[in-house]
């Protein structure tokens, strides 16, 4: 039975977003590609149309225009649903002031995940990733092909590749996957709590975490990442003589500017997100007085 695909699909989770928004599910956006500063919904930040979904290139195939539509939409908000609430307890437990009874090692765990898989399900990962994968699915899939043939399905089969791709690409985080490997570096790291002051935020980009990765053994290993968590908290992870989330710290405006910036001038980020338009109209004039330059030099590389 054909069951209508979700159009605009999310690849920075919606609740995550809604962390960062005005209390009214609103949230304010620079588009590096444009220069242009904006306020939208979290409905319409960071999606793609039918991001997740692979064409059945099949006008017969009983499901509709897809292989097997929102079937990965619904595997996602399954994870999301694990990820929101240990987020939101993480910042809950940094107060200024108070003793940081530390963060679980389940919760710990789960932030990893939270955090490679925001990489992994980002378009820019998933498009080259799908397309590397697909190679290896196809041969593995070839059986496949004969079955959808005999049923006068045969043109599914690329799309039915594509879908495999997919799908492991967004939920195989087991030794030897691509999340695997990111969530077991980022458990090896010591990660610190960010607490922002009264007068500062953090904001977020379309590609949240911003991880730093450096050559070991002939292998690309993170070293340090930095996840904000909302406009009051992030977490910043870097290698030490304790893995794990242990402390929490209150940070200055001038370390929020400073990881504000980084986060505008990562590659990996068209837009940037923040709770007020003021947080970014500071982030511009940071911008333009360290560099001399202004936003349309990320324009011109966009």
């Amino acid at each position: 039975m054909e069951e209508k695909a979700t159009k605009k699909q999310h690849y920075v989770p919606q609740f995550y977003l809604r962390g960062f928004s005005d209390g009214k599910d609103g949230l304010s956006v620079l588009d590096l590609g444009t220069g242009r500063l904006y306020k939208t919904s979290v409905r319409d930040c960071c999606e793609m149309k039918y991001l997740y979904e692979s064409p059945s290139n099949e006008p017969g195939w009983p499901l509709g225009d897809f292989v097997s539509p929102n079937s990965n939409e619904k595997e996602l908000q399954k994870l999301e649903d694990r990820f929101a609430p240990v987020l939101r307890k993480a910042v809950a437990l940094c107060v200024p002031g108070l003793p940081f009874p530390g963060i679980t090692k389940s919760d710990e765990d789960e932030i990893a995940a939270f955090a490679a898989n925001m990489i992994a399900r980002n378009p820019l990962m998933l498009e080259e990733n799908r397309k590397d994968l697909s190679f290896v699915k196809y041969e593995k899939l070839e059986p496949f092909r004969k079955v959808l043939e005999q049923f006068g399905f045969g043109n599914v089969f690329e799309g039915a590749i594509r879908e495999a791709a997919t799908r492991c690409l967004l939920f195989s985080a087991g030794p030897g996957s691509i999340q695997g490997s990111m969530i077991a570096d980022i458990k090896n790291l010591e990660g610190i709590v960010l607490r922002a002051g009264r007068d500062s935020h953090f904001v977020t980009t379309s590609m949240p975490p911003l991880p730093s990765v450096k050559e070991k053994d002939g292998v690309l290993r993170l070293v340090a990442l930095y996840l904000p968590l909302g406009p009051d908290a992030a977490i910043l992870y870097g290698e030490g003589e304790s893995p794990g989330i242990s402390r929490c710290i209150s940070v200055g405006s001038d370390i929020v500017d400073k990881l504000n910036f980084a986060a505008l001038a990562s590659p990996n980020a068209r837009y940037v997100i923040a709770k007020e338009r003021k947080t970014l109209e500071s982030l511009i004039e940071l911008w333009g007085k360290v560099t001399g330059l202004s936003l349309s030099f990320f324009q011109s590389i966009l």
